[in-house]
C-alpha cells in the first residue's frame, strides 16, 4: 500500500525508507526516482542521529560531524584550556559511543579520539580518577578500530594519566610498550613516545634512560615530523619537548638544566597553545626556586598567572601553589604579595559555580 502511494506520487518516502529501498534493490536514491534534498539531510544532524538509532546505519556525514567538532574544541582546548570545552566534549562522547556499535571501524577509532580528548581535558583540571577511566576507554575503542597508531598514541596517553597517579612501575611498562609499537608501526609517534619513557624513567630515579629519551624526543621533535603530518601529537614541538625536558630534569634534581630548557622553549613557543605555555612558566619559575633565584621565580610565576586568567590550566596553577612555601625567605617583599593574591584571585575564578560545566559553542 505505501510502496504504491509512492509510486504513484501520491507521497515521498522519508529518509530512513530512501536508505532501506537502495539497500534492498542495490540502486542510488537517483535511479530509483526517490533522491530528496541531500542539503538538508546532509547537515540536519539532530535528525541524522535519530535516524541512525532506528535503522543501525551511520551516514558519511554524521562521522564527518562530529570529527569537525572534535578538531574545534581542541583548538578552543588549546587557546582558552579546558574549563570552556569540557562539557560539549562530554556530551558529545556519549552521543559518539553510542553510534560506535553499530558504526564502521573509523566510527570507532573517532570515539577513540573523543575519550582520549576528554580524558585529557580532565586530566589538566586535575580529575585525576576521571581521566583514567576516560583514557582507559580510549584504548579499548583504539583496539576495536583496528588502527595500531592509535593503539601505540593511547597507550602512550595511558601511561602519562598513571604517571600523574603514581603508579610509576605500571606506567613504565606501558610506557615501553608503546614506544616499541612506535618504532615498529608509527615513527612519527616515537617522539610522544620517547617523552614518556622519559618522564617514567625520571620517577623511577633513572637518570641515564631518561636524559637519553629525553635528548631523543628533542631530536625527533626537531625534525617536524609529527607536526607535519598533523597527527594527534601535532602539539609535539621542539618548545613542548623542552618543556617536558624541564619536567624531568626538575625530578632528576637539576635545576639550572630544567631552567634553560624552559628558557630556550619560551624563546619559540608556538602561537595558539597558551595554556601549555602557562605550564612552561609555571615550571620555570618552580626551577627559578630551587636555584634560589626567589623574586624572579616569583616574576615568572606572576607571567603564568596571567596566562592562566585566558587559558585556565590545573597543572600550572598547581605548580604555583606549590612554589608559594617556599618563598618565605622574601618575608613581605611587595612582590611575595602580588603572586599571593593573583594566585588567590585565579583559583577563585576557577571555583566559581558553573565554571567547570560552561557549554561554549566550539568554532
Amino acid at each position: 500500500m505505501l510502496i504504491s502511494r509512492w509510486e504513484n506520487g501520491h507521497s515521498e518516502p522519508d529518509d530512513i525508507n530512501r536508505s532501506l529501498l537502495q539497500e534492498v534493490y542495490g540502486l542510488d536514491a537517483n535511479a530509483l526516482g526517490i533522491a530528496g534534498d541531500e542539503a538538508e539531510f546532509g547537515y540536519n544532524v539532530s535528525r541524522l542521529l535519530a535516524n541512525v538509532v532506528r535503522r543501525e546505519l551511520v551516514p558519511a556525514p554524521v562521522i564527518s560531524y562530529f570529527g569537525d567538532q572534535l578538531r574545534a574544541l581542541s583548538q578552543l582546548d588549546n587557546a582558552t584550556g579546558p574549563h570552556f570545552v569540557v562539557a560539549t566534549a562530554t556530551a558529545q562522547l556519549h552521543q559518539v559511543e553510542q553510534l560506535a556499535a553499530a558504526g564502521p571501524p573509523e566510527l570507532a577509532a573517532l570515539t577513540a579520539r573523543f575519550a582520549e580528548f576528554t580524558g585529557w581535558l580532565h586530566q589538566d583540571l586535575g580529575h585525576s580518577k576521571e581521566a583514567g577511566l576516560l583514557t582507559a576507554r580510549a584504548v579499548d575503542f583504539a583496539y576495536a578500530s583496528g588502527d595500531q597508531e592509535l593503539v601505540t598514541y593511547n597507550l602512550m596517553r595511558r601511561a602519562n594519566i598513571l604517571t600523574g597517579t603514581g603508579d610509576h612501575h605500571l606506567a613504565a611498562s606501558i610506557a615501553s610498550r608503546a614506544l616499541r609499537q612506535a618504532q615498529d608501526l608509527a615513527p612519527h609517534l616515537e617522539a610522544i613516545c620517547l617523552r614518556q619513557q622519559a618522564l617514567t624513567a625520571a620517577h623511577l630515579e633513572d637518570e641515564s634512560t631518561s636524559l637519553a629519551a629525553i635528548g631523543q624526543a628533542i631530536s625527533l621533535a626537531a625534525a617536524g615530523t609529527e607536526t607535519d603530518l598533523g597527527g594527534p601529537a601535532a602539539y609535539c614541538t621542539t618548545p613542548y619537548v623542552q618543556m617536558e625536558a624541564a619536567r624531568c630534569l626538575l625530578l632528576l634534581g637539576r635545576s639550572a638544566e630544567a631552567e634553560q630548557a624552559c628558557s630556550l622553549a619560551l624563546q619559540d613557543w608556538p602561537t595558539g597553545l597558551e595554556r601549555d605555555r602557562s605550564l612552561c612558566l609555571a615550571r620555570r619559575s618552580a626551577a627559578l626556586v630551587e636555584l634560589d633565584e626567589l623574586q624572579e621565580a616569583c616574576a615568572a610565576a606572576l607571567t603564568a598567572l596571567e596566562s592562566v586568567r585566558s587559558a585556565p590550566s590545573g597543572r600550572s596553577l598547581q605548580v604555583v601553589r606549590q612554589i608559594v612555601p617556599r618563598l618565605r625567605p622574601l618575608g613581605r617583599h611587595p612582590i611575595v604579595q602580588e603572586l599571593t593574591d593573583a594566585l588567590a584571585e585565579v583559583a577563585q575564578r576557577g571555583s566559581r559555580p558553573g565554571v567547570h560545566h560552561h557549554r561554549h559553542q566550539p568554532r
